[in-house]
């Protein structure tokens, strides 16, 4: 009786463990899904602009982040030495905004009001690492300064003198990034080790909770 009573315990513990074992894989398979799901974007969290132009605070520029020039933004006019928005009147030498998680932008600047003579310096994008607060290499978009001569103008002139370039265009007019920023090392192995890094993080927390679960039932038990 002992000896039946004894195998029937072995074989709902080995019925238990390979339960735990497929949940496991199951578990792991749904981790890996939501990484490589959710690991190209944590490569564009928090992007700020900022465009290094002096014109006047009435001036009206919105950034757009898509090829169609449909999702776009106004630049806020700002004072970079008295640290303050530009009221109507002043000169702006810093313009201000934020793009939304994506992982490639088609940037472009779009004037909704006429420009003439702002001083163009470059414009600027960085990235606030937000989940690994900078642990992982890569995560978090790329600091990036595009210049001049890594934009297209349309319907806007560029006049260069004292080594700055002077902007003038109507409303309308688009200065575009010749090429697409892509957020991270999106294209390189910068996502597979973010993807091995978020599906650990994942997993752990699986594991964490079926560590609570078991000592709870240990617990309960004794």
């Amino acid at each position: 009786m002992l000896n039946k009573s004894t195998d029937w315990s072995r074989a709902i513990s080995q019925r238990r463990f390979h339960i735990l074992g497929i949940v496991s894989l199951v578990a792991a398979g749904v981790a890996l899904l939501l990484a490589v799901k959710v690991a190209p974007w944590l490569y564009a969290m928090n992007v700020h602009v900022r465009l290094h132009l002096q014109a006047p605070a009435e001036t009206k520029i919105n950034v757009c982040w898509d090829k169609a020039r449909t999702q776009c933004l106004p630049l806020v006019p700002y004072l970079s030495t008295e640290k303050r928005i530009a009221d109507p009147g002043e000169v702006a030498d810093l313009w201000l905004s934020e793009l939304p998680p994506r992982p490639v932008y088609s940037i472009s600047l779009v004037l909704e009001s006429n420009l003439a003579g702002g001083v163009f310096q470059d414009l600027e994008l960085d990235c606030t690492n937000f989940l690994f607060w900078g642990w992982l290499p890569g995560v978090g978009f790329p600091n990036t300064r595009i210049g001049i001569d890594k934009l297209h103008a349309r319907d806007i002139t560029l006049t260069p003198r004292d080594a700055v370039y002077y902007v003038n265009g109507d409303s309308g007019g688009r200065l575009i990034a010749v090429r697409e920023i892509h957020s991270g090392s999106a294209a390189g192995s910068g996502e597979q080790t973010t993807i091995l890094m978020l599906w650990g993080l994942l997993f752990s927390v699986y594991l964490f909770i079926h560590f609570l679960s078991f000592c709870f039932h240990l617990q309960y038990r004794t």
